[in-house]
């Protein structure tokens, strides 16, 4: 059966790879959408025991709506397995001052693994729902440059059933439902306005013993004038 911070971990890949691609705007660290293009990234992130691949495109525009959608890869340490995840957000970028801008974001994920050990079968499933902020700050800009640190804390909701089967005997099944919390902090280099490179590591929060996930963005904005 999956323990508590297995499952833990499942809900942190599902909703933290993701983001970590390029799901918002200056107020999670990546380019704007000035150039009224969507955005598409890719994103590697690491794990205790795991190693995530995941890829996003997000739609939106400055000081306004924005959404995004995405899946992602998990490869196990020393195993053959892996799982799938579909992402998605939804927020809202707001201007606080001329360099500060927060974004209220509502996400959701699904991952789900399935093993066979021995003769039997174990289906595994999780579905998150986050609801937080992030907030950024670009503190450099010039016409080809822009860094752009930024924080952003997540309420997750987690739900996750287990369902084991062996030949020849009755299947097993249980389920678990939780919370917790993610902290994320991102270092966004933005380059020519529409590429951007950033480093981010993200903190679960309320789990005893779960490890934080850390990981590199790279996405491109179209629209832009170079």
């Amino acid at each position: 059966m999956m323990n508590r911070i297995g499952i833990a971990g499942m809900a942190l890949i599902s909703l933290a790879s993701a983001p970590a691609v390029a799901a918002a705007q200056r107020c999670e660290g990546t380019a704007s959408f000035a150039g009224g293009g969507p955005r598409f990234g890719t994103s590697v992130a690491r794990a205790p025991y795991t190693t995530t691949l995941a890829g996003e495109i997000t739609f939106g525009r400055n000081n306004s709506l924005f959404a995004s959608a995405g899946y992602s890869h998990t490869k196990y340490d020393n195993s053959n397995l892996f799982s799938g995840g579909l992402q998605g957000s939804l927020g809202y970028e707001f201007a606080l001052g001329s360099r500060v801008q927060f974004c209220p974001i509502a996400s959701v994920g699904r991952t789900s693994v399935m093993l066979f050990p021995g003769h039997g079968r174990l289906d595994m499933s999780t579905t998150a729902i986050g609801v937080g902020g992030s907030l950024g700050v670009t503190a450099a800009s010039s016409r080809n440059f822009d860094f752009i640190p930024s924080v952003g804390l997540q309420f997750v909701a987690a739900r996750s059933s287990t369902e084991y089967a062996v030949i020849g005997l009755p299947a097993s099944s249980s389920k678990w439902h939780g919370t917790m919390g993610n902290l994320s902090l991102s270092s966004g280099f933005v380059l020519h306005k529409a590429i951007t490179l950033s480093p981010m590591l993200t903190i679960p929060l309320g789990i005893n013993h779960a490890g934080s996930m850390y990981g590199l963005g790279l996405s491109y904005s179209f629209g832009h004038d170079w």
